[in-house]
């Protein structure tokens, strides 16, 4: 299973898709990330990064045609000695062509943002995930948000069909209680590092901090016990850590 997800593609996960049919019937909406990862130059600081990012944001409006929004994520609750960068450019798009038709327009129409981004911070690495729905948040829209990150594995055994229907356990949960937040799956493609080990990361959203603080009581007063007797025997995850991020790009679409 291991040697599965690193060498990990799409149509892989397409095939296994049917295990995590939602109770209505649909398919749960996948859509493809980016992530790179920045460490500031020296006199810079995040608030820079952000001044520059409206015009990314301008740049995407006029040029990008795909819908592409982006955070800056910054750490909120995190043990700085195991992510040494500054901060992550977190990229979302419907689908990968999407994804690298921005990608095309940014190269070929950014010169001179790409030396201004240059002056800010310095690239450290680039990698991708397929983003799978589990509980999509519900809002407003896209905004400012904490990310609440665990890597996780599966048990001896274990696979999809067991995950999906711990899923189902737990969603359901969370409809009984009107727990705020959305949950994600992410799965690791290219640019995963060769020591990975996580099957994939679920990602609990939240919209401010009161309403993870909310969930977070929830999960204390009950929400842990369902968890556990929904995932216990199907997945271990480690640690979670929490990132703040800043909605930078397709403010200017919304």
């Amino acid at each position: 299973m291991k040697a599965f997800f690193k060498t990990y593609f799409l149509p892989s996960l397409l095939s296994i898709l049917p295990f995590f049919v939602i109770a209505d019937g649909h398919m749960p909406k996948m859509s493809a990330l980016e992530i790179i990862s920045f460490t500031l130059n020296d006199k810079k600081d995040i608030a820079d990064v952000i001044e520059f990012s409206s015009e990314i944001d301008a740049f995407v409006s006029e040029e990008v045609a795909t819908g592409y929004m982006a955070w800056v994520v910054i750490p909120d609750a995190v043990n700085p000695g195991d992510y040494p960068m500054d901060y992550f450019w977190l990229g979302v798009a419907d689908d990968f062509k999407s994804l690298g038709k921005g990608r095309d327009t940014w190269f070929e129409k950014s010169g001179k943002l790409q030396e201004k981004m240059a002056k800010i911070s310095s690239l450290e690495g680039r990698r991708l995930f397929s983003s799978m729905d589990v509980k999509p948040i519900t809002n407003s829209g896209p905004g400012n948000g904490l990310l609440t990150v665990w890597s996780c594995q599966f048990q001896e055994g274990m696979g999809f069909a067991e995950l999906a229907a711990a899923d189902q356990t737990m969603m359901a949960y969370m409809d009984k209680v009107e727990m705020p937040g959305g949950m994600y799956r992410w799965f690791s493609g290219p640019g995963t590092p060769s020591s990975e080990t996580a099957d994939f990361r679920n990602v609990f959203v939240s919209d401010t901090d009161e309403s993870r603080g909310v969930a977070t009581d929830m999960m204390l007063a009950g929400g842990n016990k369902v968890l556990q007797e929904s995932y216990g025997k199907v997945i271990d995850c480690d640690a979670p850590r929490v990132w703040r991020a800043i909605h930078v790009v397709g403010k200017s679409s919304i």
